[in-house]
């Protein structure tokens, strides 16, 4: 889809054209049509995966102006509010003052001056009774709006979380035994690893990161691979990324990894990290170690 035609597009034009590409592409869990090589179906994800990036990015914005727009109306109103509190002491203090001197001067002039007083002081308390009640509504209303505002913060801070797993065993506890392979320079292990989403928020496409050393080999299936776009942060080494579909929440994919290593390899540690457009983070999932053959 060209630039203008992707920018200018609708969010169901996107979410058409993503559904579009994953029914042409099939499932990441289950083999290709036929027809559709490899590196296809990899364009055709990364295809969808834009559209719905571009479509969760509009829905961002829009929820920020919606989120700003609301905080602005309830600045506004506890100003409002404020405004109104100080009206009514000021208010209550200027009766305050009339009363008393109305009665004062009715007292002189009538010589019923205790009469007057007892008067006005009962009117003040009413006066004062009234304006406490009013200021109590007032902190009340001020209560359920922090309330309504405290969960939706809370509602926008719901975010995924990633655990990586080998069975059921922590990635960061488990280990991987190469076999030797007669007539091949390489060994090799196989395992079935499980990406759950642990966290109380649905997580948007995203891509895993496999750091080992240069001269080993780590390939994960079903889930496409990823061209890297920048170097290996670190010398005599090699990240291999590959792509990962929406994960609900409390939904596991389950991913095969093969890993090859030249004969003679002393054991190492294969990283694993995954980035996603709602964390905006590198989050790491753990350390797989690989031994060496047993003897």
């Amino acid at each position: 889809m060209p630039a203008h035609d992707f920018l200018g597009a609708t969010d169901q034009d996107l979410l058409k054209r993503a559904d579009q590409c994953l029914e042409r592409a099939g499932s990441a869990l289950e083999p290709g049509p036929r027809g559709i090589d490899h590196f296809t179906r990899l364009h055709l994800f990364l295809e969808a995966q834009s559209c719905l990036a571009e479509i969760l990015r509009r829905q961002a914005e829009q929820t920020a102006e919606r989120d700003r727009k609301r905080n602005e109306e309830i600045a506004e109103r506890d100003h409002k509010l404020e405004i109104w509190v100080i009206g009514l002491i000021s208010a209550e203090i200027v009766l305050s003052l009339f009363f008393g001197f109305l009665g004062l001067w009715e007292g002189w002039k009538q010589g019923k001056a205790l009469d007057r007083q007892v008067a006005v002081l009962g009117h003040m308390d009413t006066s004062t009774a009234a304006t406490s009640d009013s200021l109590q509504k007032l902190v009340a209303a001020q209560g359920a709006s922090l309330r309504i505002l405290q969960q939706e913060q809370a509602e926008a801070s719901k975010k995924p979380r990633f655990a990586l797993y080998v069975g059921n065993i922590p990635l960061d506890k488990a280990n991987a035994h190469l076999t030797a392979r007669s007539g091949s320079a390489q060994d090799i292990a196989s395992l079935e690893l499980l990406l759950r989403n642990e966290g109380d928020a649905p997580a948007s496409p995203s891509q895993i990161h496999v750091l080992v050393p240069e001269d080993t080999n780590f390939e994960l299936s079903p889930i496409p691979p990823v061209p890297e776009e920048e170097e290996s942060p670190k010398p005599a080494t090699r990240t291999m990324s590959y792509a990962v579909p929406l994960v609900p929440v409390g939904k596991t994919l389950r991913i095969h990894a093969n890993i090859w290593a030249p004969k003679g390899r002393a054991s190492f540690s294969a990283a694993f990290t995954i980035t996603t457009q709602q964390l905006q983070v590198v989050a790491p999932l753990g350390s797989l170690t690989v031994l060496p053959p047993r003897p």
